[in-house]
């Protein structure tokens, strides 16, 4: 499984950010697909409380033409192992922050492998730090933090469809057609009729797909990783329940919402069928052709990693340089890391929480925005799906749209037992009314670093 972290390039544009690289963006054209025209390779979050359908497109390695199995490791199978170890690199794993300022796409919160950074840092980037501390301090109900929230930041941090700051996740990304996402089939953009072909059935867009629910995610791996006689080989055709659904002859993948009893939150289930309609899977062949013109090798598809100064500059670009200084100035692990441009403004509207003083060049306060219904791909209905391509059913996506913010492992600077106290009354707080936001509060308490 291709586990590369990686954030995104810097565009020329504000807000134009994209996990995907420029070239397979606007203006790229997909022969197989017509009726995607020229919007490009989309990006799809995969929320836990609505529906989807999909057809994980297998991955194939350029310098030899070979397609991609399901699994890898395939005589090696042990509970004791990550499920993660026995998925080719058809798969990807990346930290994902959904949501951040008015950027409309999500991006990925990782220094360039390999790098000095990456090197020095591991994963605790600029990215990482500055949406956790802003997150972690708003939590902190009890007043120990060292960073003292505003009431813009509880702002930024509310959830919903006006929230600008999310918890970076692991998150695991597939190439794929898409046709049900969130809930909603495909629409030509310009008539908001379905794409159909003349048979009735949905035509696909091809999208890297974003899968960010923890439990979701478990969900996934059990079904694409998990045989059904332990005793045998990994084989996702013979030794699977669900059959396969990252091969060349492969089925449409049904991830049906569903209440967790547990965390009390909605999440995906995968299935061959959608609910309650029994187990008889949905053949979506896709020929060596379709997948070589299909899929791309993740080092290629997604954009260049961004440095410890692009993070940087991309956090004053949305929030402002003094939410920078303060946010992460004053932690002596990253202040070496801030350009001096950045540096330079000092703390501006924070001023009054270090006992400093507004500096010459103070920055102007990021105006917090709901984000704007993105448009819909412009598509238009298309007859057919070229050689090599089975059918499908699809449906667009909203660019901004609740998601769920989940902590992971708190800072060292962070007051653990206020995190849980604050993490227990929202889950409390959430019963019956946001069961998404209560799941993430049970995950941060879950975890085993914070003793639960």
């Amino acid at each position: 499984m291709h586990s590369v972290t990686r954030p995104t390039a810097r565009s020329t544009g504000q807000n134009t950010y994209s996990m995907i690289n420029q070239k397979y963006r606007r203006g790229y054209s997909i022969p197989l697909l017509p009726h995607q025209k020229d919007a490009g390779i989309r990006v799809k979050t995969l929320w836990p409380s609505r529906n989807q359908v999909i057809r994980i497109i297998p991955g194939y390695d350029p310098a030899t033409g070979e397609i991609f199995r399901q699994n890898v490791h395939v005589n090696e199978f042990s509970d004791e192992n990550d499920r993660s170890y026995y998925l080719s690199d058809t798969f990807m794993k990346a930290p994902v922050i959904a949501k951040f300022g008015t950027l409309n796409s999500p991006i990925i919160s990782a220094y360039p492998p390999g790098s000095p950074e990456d090197q020095a840092y591991a994963g605790e980037t600029l990215l990482r730090n500055f949406v956790r501390n802003i997150q972690y301090a708003c939590m902190n109900k009890g007043g120990k933090g060292k960073l003292k929230p505003t009431n813009e930041w509880k702002i930024w941090t509310q959830r919903g469809p006006g929230a600008l700051v999310s918890f970076d996740k692991e998150a695991l990304l597939m190439q794929a057609l898409v046709f049900v996402v969130n809930g909603a089939p495909n629409k030509d953009y310009e008539t908001q009729q379905e794409l159909r072909d003349g048979d009735g059935d949905i035509l696909p867009i091809l999208a890297v797909c974003i899968l960010d629910s923890q439990t979701s995610m478990a969900n996934l791996y059990e079904a694409l990783v998990v045989p059904s006689d332990r005793r045998k080989p990994l084989d996702a055709a013979t030794n699977n329940q669900y059959g396969p659904m990252a091969e060349m002859e492969g089925n449409k993948l049904f991830l049906n919402t569903y209440q967790d009893a547990v965390k009390h939150a909605s999440a995906l289930r995968p299935s061959v069928q959608p609910g309650g309609e029994g187990w008889t899977p949905t053949p979506f062949p896709l020929g060596e052709d379709a997948v070589k013109a299909l899929w791309h090798p993740w080092d290629d598809l997604l954009a260049p990693f961004m440095s410890a100064k692009e993070q940087a500059e991309l956090c004053a670009q949305e929030f402002g340089a003094d939410t920078v200084n303060y946010v992460l100035g004053t932690d002596p692990r990253f202040s070496e890391l801030i350009p001096e441009e950045i540096r330079k403004v000092g703390f501006g509207r924070y001023a009054s929480l270090v006992g400093g003083s507004v500096t010459v060049n103070s920055a102007q306060p990021f105006q917090a925005a709901t984000p704007a219904m993105a448009p819909a791909p412009a598509v238009s209905a298309a007859k057919g799906l070229g050689v090599g391509v089975g059918r499908s059913s699809s449906q667009p996506v909203r660019a901004k749209e609740t998601h769920e913010a989940q902590p992971e492992v708190p800072l060292t600077t962070v007051d653990v037992h206020a995190i849980m106290e604050a993490t227990k009354a929202i889950r409390q707080a959430s019963a019956g009314q946001d069961p998404d936001q209560a799941a993430d509060a049970q995950e941060l308490l879950d975890n085993p670093l914070l003793g639960g």
